[in-house]
Order: C-alpha cells, then structure tokens, then sequence
C-alpha cells in the first residue's frame, strides 16, 4: 500500500512539476508576444509620426509657395496700377502746365 501512495505521490509531484514548467513556457512566450508587439507598436508610431511630420512639412511648403506667388501677383497688381495712376498724374501735370503756359485770356484773343 506504501509503494502505491508513494507511486501516487511521485506521479502527483511530477504532474504538478509539468503544470509548472508548462505555465513557464507560457509566461515566458507571453512576455516575449507582449514585447514583440510593443516594438511593433512604437515602430508603427515612428513611422505615423514621420509620416505626419512629413504631411506637415509639405503642405507647409505649398502653403508657403501660395502666398509667395500671391504676394508677387500683388506687387504686379500694385506696380501695374501705379504707372497707370503716374500716366494719369503725368497726364494731368502736362494739362496743368499747358494751361499755365498759355493762360484762357490768350488763346481767346489771339
């Protein structure tokens, strides 16, 4: 009866040495799954974050461009409308000194 209660025992103890090297094996790859995919994870955020730093530098750029083309099409705007209000200055100051040159009273008489 020893011999069986001894069998017992020693099958019971070998039994719970399996179940704990079983629940190892399971802690450790559970660990290791848990690690593999946190550095999957901050890859993945890397590469959003550069993705997203990139989007921002590029429409930055455009942007950039727009208002640089804008600015050069007001310069334009402006410098076209400038020589037209000059012509018309240059216009008027010629009338101006035709008039003071040959005043009304001459240009009646003669």
């Amino acid at each position: 009866m020893n011999k069986i209660l001894d069998t017992v025992i020693k099958v019971e103890d070998e039994s719970k040495k399996v179940v704990q090297d079983a629940q190892q094996k399971a802690r450790d790859m559970k660990e290791k799954a848990e690690k593999e995919n946190a550095a999957r994870v901050d890859a993945a955020r890397k590469e959003a974050a550069s993705l997203y730093q990139n989007s921002i530098e590029k429409t930055q750029k455009e942007w950039q461009e727009k208002i640089q083309q804008t600015r050069s099409a007001q310069d334009t705007l402006y410098s076209d409308l400038l020589k037209a209000k000059h012509d018309d200055i240059e216009q008027a100051v010629d009338k101006i000194l035709t008039q003071i040159k040959t005043p009304q009273h001459k240009t009646l008489n003669e």
